[in-house]
Formats: C-alpha cells, structure tokens, sequence
C-alpha cells in the first residue's frame, strides 16, 4: 500500500512539473475545457474581465430594436461623425459594407494579468482641469484601453464597450500597411527605391507612376489632395472626397461609379516627393495594392498569414472593402482591444508571449525609429503641426505609416476620433485604446499615451 502511494505522489509532482513546463500558448480548446489552466492572472479566463463593472457602460449597448433604428438611419455621412449611429456602427461595421476576413489560426496566447493601479492616477491631460487616467475615462468617451508592460496585462478597462466587441481601428489600420511593406522589404522582395509604377503599371499614366515607395510609404508622395485640404470632408468636387467615395466610406458622387483606380489617375503631384509629411490614405492604399501585386495574395489574407497568424489572436479580425473589393487599407480594420495589442507586442522585446517567431525583425524596428521625414520636414504640413501641438513636444520624424518616433524611440499610430496605438520598445510597453470622440479639442490619445509611456520611467524604478 505505501508503494502505491509513493507512486501517486510521484505521478502527481510529474504532472504539476509538466504544467509549469508547458509552452506559453494554449489551444482555444484546452483554454476553455481545462479548468485546470483557468487562473485569475490570465486574461480571458477571469470573469471579471469580460465585463465592464462601471455606470459609464450603460446606454453603450443596443437592442435589437435600437440596431434596426441605426440600419434605417445611418449613411455614410456619418462614417466619420460622433453620433448616435456610429455608437453602434463603429463597433459592428461589417453589418454596413462589404468586409475581408483576417483569419487568425492556431493556439490563442493567454496574457497575464498583473494590475498596476497607480496608472490611473497619472495626469493624461494638457488642459487646466489636469486630469488623471480614472478621471478621464469618466468623463471622456474613451470606450477602451489596456496597457501592456513586459508582455503582461497592468492596466485595462471598458467602459463603454465589451472586451469582445470588435471596433473600428480608423488610422491605426494603415500602420498594417507599413508593416507589410517592412516585411516584404525584409524578404528582399522590395526596395523602397523603386518607383510605384514598376509594381502597378496603370498608375504610369499618373504622378504616382515616378514616386519612389520610399515616400508613399512615409506620407510624402507630395500628390495632392491631402487628407487635411479644405473641403476634403464635405466638398464632393474635391479629388480626396471622390476618392473616399470610391473607396466607400464617403457618400456617393459621380466618381464612385468610376471606381479607384480613375480617383488614383486623376490626382496629381502638388510638390516634389520627399519633402514634407503631408498625410493622406491614398498613399496606403497604394501600398496594400503593390503588397497585393507582389504577393498574388488579397491584403486581408497576407496580414492573416503574416501577422494574425501568429499572435495567437483570440478571433478574426476583418477590413472593410470598396464597392469594387478594394481593400480599405487606410481606415478600416477591426479586432478586439487584446487583438490590437497582440499586434503591437510584435514591436517589443516580448514578442514571445504571443508568437512562436520574431515576426517583426530588430532591423525593421530599428528603421522605423531611425528613417523617415526627419524633423525639419515633419511639420511642412498640417497633420505635423497637429501633431506637434497635441504632444507638446517635437517628435524625431514620422516613418512606415506611424504618425511619428520620438527621441526615445516610441512611436504611434492615431485614429480618428480617439483611436490610438503606442509602442515603447526600450521600455517594452504597448499602449492601445478605442474611443468614440475625443474628450476635447487638443486633448489627444497621442498626449494620453505618450503620459502614460512617461510614466514608467518612475514606475520601472519600484518594480
């Protein structure tokens, strides 16, 4: 008898021994059958975490009459607008145009949970009220944020939208864009010298025939209309307007039936390429089209073999799609919250805890923080100068689709209306957020996550 009880403690501390030896990323399966695995600490499994716990959540969700209502009420007027319609259709667009699946595949990767309080109480705001984190996101339309550090989850909320809720990355999506094209670049498959005409011959007709890569891919292609010219928005006479609309994410004109490629031909160049930052989503679409004509591969399905694939996404994400089944590579992805900062741990040093590979390489990490429209150059247009009076303080340069790098070496990807993603890899901090709106003119989730990357530096001394 006591043999065979040596021999069941024995089994016991081989099985306890082959758990803590287990790889970091588990099946979907095993997550949700094993509730041995099951831990407060991991994301996903704690029932805590899938719901918000806070007032501000009420009036965020929608009935099924309430979600007719919207059906019947929104058009693409108000893509871009804070109302009551894009409440809901930001967070379910593919109910509202054609959509591109971004398969994920393979084991999800459960992220720890290790909550880090005092982040809340670090001032976000550069207005008179100084507000903290907590109260921001009272008073603010913040619907979600999480702040990743070494791989694991210190802070996270949703207030106004549930953890499962895919939203409307707007902006954020174009840096998939640049992050294709670095890939491919890494690949050998592309320089960044080469013209856009040698990958997409129509456009030789056009100014975007001559314009090296190299500048489309850092917003200075110097081709006009820019994102930020007057009537952009509201003129539909305005070449951007028309291009948007044939896009689908502008209300139709007469150049929607013409289609984008004859949008793309009819701009021309406003100034010499390479000189100013002058931001504009017609430069990424023409990166996704040339990562296409490369490939052979549709854009979704390259981003899902390149990048959802190994992450250990929780669940598809997916594009939205022009009339003609263009990829809407400038505004329009959507994922969970997670799923987005899953993406951005591929830019730290703790890639690991979502993905088996080093997907994004040190050199590509590298030329993001070192290459781009340097300072002198950065704020020559607009969106620069924005960005320079959001911050408060002067960014290096802006590089493969992020808005811009600072000294440090951080960089950020905007979306409109409070979508934001922030990357620190010297700090190995990921910062993503969801919002709808603003919480006020000048206060940006540019400066709210540059706050709270700054905020580290103190922290990293405690820990």
């Amino acid at each position: 008898m006591r043999k065979y009880k040596i021999t069941f403690i024995l089994l016991i501390f081989a099985e306890i021994h082959g758990l803590a030896q287990s790889p970091k990323i588990y099946s979907e399966n095993t997550l949700l059958n094993d509730t041995s695995l099951i831990k407060t600490n991991v994301v996903g499994a704690n029932p805590r975490n899938n719901k918000s716990e806070n007032p501000e959540f009420e009036g965020w969700t929608f009935s099924a009459t309430e979600a007719l209502r919207v059906h019947k009420d929104y058009t693409l007027k108000d893509f871009r607008l804070v109302n009551s319609n894009t409440k809901y259709v930001w967070l379910h667009l593919n109910e509202f145009m054609p959509v591109a699946t971004v398969a994920r595949k393979g084991a999800v990767s459960p992220l720890l949970y290790t909550p880090t309080p005092e982040i809340g109480k670090v001032i976000v705001t550069n207005t008179p009220d100084s507000l903290n984190l907590e109260e921001y996101i009272r008073r603010s339309r913040l619907q979600a944020i999480i702040v990743v550090y070494k791989g694991k989850i210190v802070y996270e909320r949703y207030p106004r939208m549930r953890q499962e809720d895919k939203h409307l990355y707007f902006s954020v999506t174009k840096t998939l864009a640049g992050t294709a094209i670095a890939l491919l670049e890494d690949d050998g498959k592309i320089k960044l010298d080469d013209t856009v005409g040698k990958y997409i011959p129509e456009l030789n007709v056009s100014s975007w025939g001559g314009i090296k890569l190299r500048d489309v891919l850092n917003m200075a292609s110097g081709m006009t209309p820019q994102f930020d010219d007057p009537g952009a928005r509201t003129d539909s006479n305005n070449l951007y307007f028309q291009f948007e609309s044939a896009m689908g994410i502008q209300i139709k004109t007469l150049a929607t039936d013409k289609g984008v490629w004859q949008a793309l031909n009819k701009m021309s160049l406003l100034k010499q390429p390479g000189i100013s930052f002058e931001y504009g989503g017609h430069n990424t679409v023409i990166l996704s089209m040339i990562v296409e004509r490369i490939t052979g591969l549709s854009f979704s399905d390259f981003i899902s073999n390149r990048i959802w694939n190994n992450i250990g996404a929780e669940a598809d994400g997916y594009f939205g799609l022009s009339p003609e089944g263009i990829v809407v590579s400038s505004a329009s992805m959507n994922s969970s919250l997670r799923d987005l900062a899953r993406y951005g741990l591929l830019f730290t040093p703790s890639w690991g805890a979502v993905s088996h590979s080093k997907v994004v390489s040190d050199v590509i990490i590298k030329k993001i923080q070192h290459v781009g429209i340097d300072s002198q150059r950065f704020d020559k247009g607009a969106f620069g100068k924005r960005m320079i009076n959001e911050l408060g303080e002067r960014p290096n340069h802006n590089a493969y689709q992020w808005d811009f790098v600072m000294g440090d070496g951080d960089f950020f990807k905007a979306g409109i209306n409070g979508q934001g993603l922030y990357i620190s890899p010297k700090k190995d901090l990921v910062i993503a957020c969801f919002s709808h709106g603003d919480y006020t003119p000048g206060v940006s989730v540019a400066f709210l996550s540059r706050a709270i990357a700054k905020s580290f530096d103190k922290m990293s001394d405690k820990r």
